[in-house]
């Protein structure tokens, strides 16, 4: 990460609106409900 770089700038880059964070957080899921399975976690 650049040191240069400020919060506030850093911090407007996650500006994302709801349905876009919504399918993030199925991919996630669905991501970490793949690597579960294979890694044989509950």
């Amino acid at each position: 990460m650049n040191r240069k770089t400020k919060p506030s700038d850093f911090a407007g880059k996650w500006e994302i609106d709801e349905k876009e964070c919504e399918k993030i957080k199925e991919e996630l899921n669905k991501g970490w409900t793949k690597w579960s399975k294979r890694w044989n976690l509950k």
